[in-house]
């Protein structure tokens, strides 16, 4: 485990010196930041006398009923796809023509054009947020307004991005990203995609937004491990308090939400790797090597499981809306790693599995890799290509392809649903691009 741990990280920094050495707004950066920490719960098996079998062991792990081979199997599957992803990236980047653009003069940064359109785009995103609070549904809601909430991150980015060009504090403009998190945990009850909006913002800051000079780098590099271990610690915190939380937020349980975060807070304390119990945790939630190592072993038992591409077909069909096909599969995947784990899973979660675990149900160690690598070579071609846009001062080109590549850095999704949720941001913001446009020229004309 711990050789595999170090060529993790190892892939980590390739991956992210690879791409933001071209010009990059930081999406595959994102993705491998956001992949180790949901799979990188496996690595805690590299802690010198961890076991999740111990005598005060956490029950849930020791009830599961899987081994620490199961994780070797499923990290191992893990880092194949890291490593596909790797080579993916490093085609687009060094063996792949590299798309031009020009740069936008700082004169056309400062326009008055450009602050109507980050209006008119906050508050587009801005209604996306109220509409999700009020649980709105009408016909295609939930594509319309994830694109909604993704754009609203991407507004926050361009606006950042202006403000460094004018020479301003980017502060702000990362504060408003940083509503996120809170609105999702505030409105939804759970962190997932406020960390991944996290992520987002700091692949951004990476690949457009990082001052020069070796003391930017230095502070950089130290603050590092001081940010990892106030992320774990906040998650191990999180999770003492989130039953009581859910409780409280939705089904009005005696006490408030503020008192119950504050108790987490107060019982909050500094992560260490020697603190077993929190190790659990993570263990529990950030594990995914687990579930993966789960169905290896389960395939092997049984061969007839493999799906030999049955559960990919469908991607090109992805952008069909549900109305016309009502047996489009929905998200969340619970019977599907049942059948493919052998395990039995509450009704009441919905587990999100990724692309390792499917690739690897259709095609084994072969298809993680191939599946891995196509999608590098994709990501970071949409990564350059609006990376030029965003320099080139086209600010609705670069929103479009920002939020494509938002879908696609979840790490918990399935193939078809990155295809799909890509597909709606695309379709939505090219229609904004042509309102917009329409309305630029309506206004030329008078």
């Amino acid at each position: 485990m711990l050789v595999m741990f170090f060529v993790w990280i190892a892939t980590v920094v390739a991956v992210v010196k690879v791409t933001l050495a071209r010009g990059s707004v930081g999406l595959p950066t994102a993705l491998v930041l956001t992949m180790t920490f949901v799979y990188g719960g496996c690595f805690v098996y590299a802690v010198p006398g961890y076991t999740h079998l111990r005598f005060d062991g956490n029950p849930y792990l020791i009830q599961a009923g899987f081994t620490e081979l199961d994780v070797v199997r499923g990290t191992f599957a893990s880092l194949v796809g890291m490593v596909g992803l790797f080579v993916g990236s490093l085609v687009s980047t060094r063996f792949m023509s590299r798309p031009t653009g020009g740069r936008q003069s700082l004169r056309s940064a400062l326009g008055a054009a450009n602050h109507r359109l980050l209006m008119y785009l906050g508050g587009l995103a801005l209604l996306s947020y109220v509409l999700t609070a009020f649980n709105f549904r009408f016909p295609m809601s939930g594509a319309l307004l994830e694109a909604g909430r993704n754009l609203a991150l991407a507004v926050a980015m361009l606006g950042a991005y202006l403000a460094m060009r004018r020479g301003e504090s980017i502060v702000k403009w990362y504060l408003v990203g940083a509503l996120a998190p809170v609105y999702f945990l505030f409105v939804l009850g759970f962190m997932s995609l406020g960390f991944l909006f996290a992520m987002v913002m700091v692949g951004f800051y990476l690949g457009q937004l990082e001052r020069p000079g070796v003391k930017s780098k230095s502070i950089k590099f130290l603050m590092i491990p001081m940010m990892f271990i106030g992320l774990m610690s906040g998650f191990t915190a999180w999770m003492s308090i989130r039953t009581a939380f859910r409780q409280v937020l939705w089904f009005g349980s005696e006490g408030s939400v503020v008192e119950t975060i504050m108790e987490g807070v107060s019982n909050m304390s500094i992560f260490s790797i020697r603190d077993f119990e929190a190790l659990d945790i993570v263990n529990i939630r950030l594990n995914l090597p687990l579930y993966i190592g789960r169905m290896i072993e389960h395939h092997e038992l049984n061969p007839s499981l493999r799906e030999f591409g049955s559960t990919l077909y469908t991607i090109p069909f992805a952008v069909v809306p549900r109305f016309l096909w009502p047996d489009k599969p929905t998200r969340g995947g619970n019977e599907f790693m049942s059948t493919h784990t052998g395990m039995t899973f509450s009704s009441e979660t919905t587990f999100g599995f990724g692309s390792v675990f499917e690739y690897y149900v259709n095609f084994g160690y072969s298809g993680v890799f191939i599946g891995f690598l196509v999608f590098g070579i994709l990501l970071s071609r949409v990564d350059q290509v609006a990376a030029i846009h965003l320099n080139a001062g086209r600010f609705l080109q670069f929103a479009r392809l920002f939020m494509v590549g938002i879908v696609a850095v979840d790490p918990l999704q399935r193939p078809f649903f990155i295809v799909s949720g890509a597909a709606m941001a695309w379709i939505i913001v090219t229609l904004l691009i042509w309102v917009y446009e329409q309305r630029s020229v309506e206004t030329g004309r008078a």
